[in-house]
């Protein structure tokens, strides 16, 4: 008995290492990768939004200052004067991109009884001349007119912007601009260099801020100069005058010019 007991575990063992030993012989499919993947932002260093002076009209003009205005500062237009600016861009983005111009222009100087008309006209390559109605969309199609590709460059690129108000008739038809039949330019030009712009107060409007602005005078409802006893009559029109004078705001006729130039990102196509 203790025989079989012997061999019988003895089986045991061997059965055991044996399933040990076939069970490590055996694994599982298994595989394995690791990757990565990192992007940075593109590139965006386009130089068209700094605030820049533009420098278009001058204090003086003609070899002998013979436009030239009083203070020597202040910015001045004549007929004869004329003036050029190159308005210069720069830098390169990583992405398509396209320019776009808005030239906001408010212009006082304009001939009378001429349909809005001035006399400065403005031009993109000194030849063919516009109007100043007409500089936004000329600006526009001048820098707007293709996509720049990514990595473009805008670096050396310029528009060149004239302006110039002719002396007479004949150099307004050099300009390639037929004079209008009748119209008498230079009488024109000397009323625009005689002329003021701005709100100017009336009498009857300092009277009544006078009166108003006084307690005594108020009370005793005056309505107009006629109304005020000749002693105070004196008085009372030396406060209208010093009211007009303060309150009135005449103004010579001026032409300001403001660019926008706008660089835009163009989508990309599918």
């Amino acid at each position: 008995m203790k025989k079989k007991m012997t061999v019988l575990c003895g089986l045991l063992m061997a059965v055991v290492i044996t399933a040990y030993s076939v069970s490590g012989t055996y694994a599982k499919y298994t595989s394995s990768m690791q990757t990565t993947d990192s992007a940075r932002v593109a590139h965006w260093s386009i130089n068209v939004g700094e605030a820049k002076t533009l420098n278009l009209f001058k204090a003086t003009y003609g070899a002998g200052n013979e436009i030239a205005s009083a203070n020597g500062t202040d910015l001045v237009v004549a007929p004869g004067a004329s003036g050029q600016v190159d308005i210069a861009l720069s830098g390169t983005a990583e992405v398509a991109y396209k320019l776009a111009v808005t030239a906001k222009v408010t212009n006082n100087v304009i001939y009378d009884n001429a349909g809005g008309v001035s006399p400065i006209k403005f031009s993109l390559d000194g030849t063919n001349w516009f109007e100043y109605t007409d500089l936004s969309t000329k600006l526009s199609t001048e820098l707007g007119a293709k996509t720049y590709n990514a990595n473009e460059s805008l670096d050396g690129k310029k528009v060149t912007l004239y302006w110039a108000w002719a002396y007479d008739v004949d150099a307004l038809k050099d300009m390639g601009i037929t004079p209008v039949d009748g119209f008498d330019y230079d009488k024109a030009d000397t009323a625009l260099g005689t002329k003021y712009q701005g709100t100017v107060v009336t009498d009857a409007d300092a009277f009544a801020a006078v009166v108003a602005g006084n307690d005594t005078w108020n009370a005793l409802g005056w309505t107009s100069i006629d109304d005020v006893p000749d002693a105070l009559k004196q008085q009372v029109q030396d406060e209208i005058d010093a009211y007009k004078t303060a309150h009135s705001t005449a103004s010579d006729p001026t032409i300001t010019i403001e660019l926008d130039i706008t660089a835009t990102q163009v989508a990309p196509t599918a």
